[in-house]
C-alpha cells in the first residue's frame, strides 16, 4: 500500500495509463478521446443489465466509418502466475468495447492492448501475443516499440 491507502499496482498502473495519454493526446485532434465513456448495451432480455465502461484511449475516423481503441494495462507478465485468466479478463473488456462499435453502430474497430514492457520469460511474450492474435486484438509492448 502506499501512503494514501491504494495498492502500489494501482498507483503503477494509473501512472502508467496517464504517461501514455498525455504522450498521444493532440488537443486539435477532434478525433482523439482519452476516457471515452461506452453505453454497454445488452440483447433485450437482458437489458437490465446496462453497464458504462471506458476506453482509455480513442482515436475515430472523421468519416466515423472506423475506430481504434487502446486499452492500457500496466501488466508485468514475467510475475503473472495465471496468465491465460487474466489474458481472458483483458480480451473480454476489449471485446464488449469492439461490439457496441461494430455490432451496434456499423464502425469497424481495430483494438489494441497497451502493455509497458515484453516480457522476459522464455515463450511469455509469445503466449501473450497469440492469445489476443486469437480474437483480433494487437499488442503493444510500449517500451520496446
Amino acid at each position: 500500500m502506499t501512503s494514501n491507502g491504494e495498492p502500489r499496482q494501482l498507483r503503477r498502473g494509473k501512472r502508467f495509463h496517464k504517461r501514455i495519454q498525455e504522450a498521444w493526446q493532440d488537443p486539435n485532434d477532434k478525433t482523439f478521446r482519452v476516457e471515452k465513456r461506452v453505453d454497454i448495451e445488452f440483447p433485450p432480455e437482458l437489458a437490465a443489465l446496462k453497464r458504462t465502461g471506458r476506453i482509455d484511449v480513442y482515436f475515430g475516423l472523421s468519416d466515423a466509418s472506423g475506430a481504434a481503441i487502446f486499452e492500457i494495462k500496466a501488466t508485468d507478465w514475467d510475475k503473472v502466475k495465471y496468465r491465460r485468466k487474466l489474458l481472458g479478463s483483458h480480451r473480454r473488456q476489449l471485446l464488449k468495447y469492439v461490439d457496441q462499435f461494430l455490432l451496434l453502430k456499423d464502425i469497424s474497430v481495430c483494438a489494441t492492448v497497451v502493455y509497458p514492457t515484453r516480457p522476459t520469460g522464455h515463450g511469455v511474450c509469445q503466449e501473450v501475443e497469440d492469445y489476443m492474435g486469437e480474437w483480433a486484438i494487437q499488442v503493444m509492448w510500449y517500451e520496446n516499440g
